[in-house]
């Protein structure tokens, strides 16, 4: 729990301390189509995102997968990940939550 608020506060001082830049902008593209490997299904997922909020600096994005699991792991064969991701922007650089 400590390192959680750590981290919390580093980044909260590091989002205020950025200050403004005329530079940033939304994103263009709201969707979003890739393959992850090894990633929060362990194997490998096909994932569709989608940018729901679109602010210049917080972005806000949904993301709906399926996995398949391969017999010999022991484990359910598909499984369905969903995700809520939350997008800081410092100017071209991007930070996902």
């Amino acid at each position: 729990m400590k390192i959680f608020i750590s981290v919390f506060v580093v980044f909260s001082i590091a989002f205020s301390a950025a200050g403004q830049n005329s530079n940033i902008q939304p994103f263009q593209n709201k969707n979003s189509l890739h393959l992850e490997l090894m990633g929060p299904t362990v194997f490998y997922s096909l994932n569709y995102e989608r940018i729901l909020i679109n602010g210049e600096r917080l972005k806000t994005s949904a993301q709906l997968g399926i996995s398949y699991y391969p017999p010999s792991t022991g484990v359910r064969d598909l499984w369905i990940p969903i995700g809520i991701n939350e997008i800081i922007s410092f100017g071209n650089h991007h930070l996902e939550v």
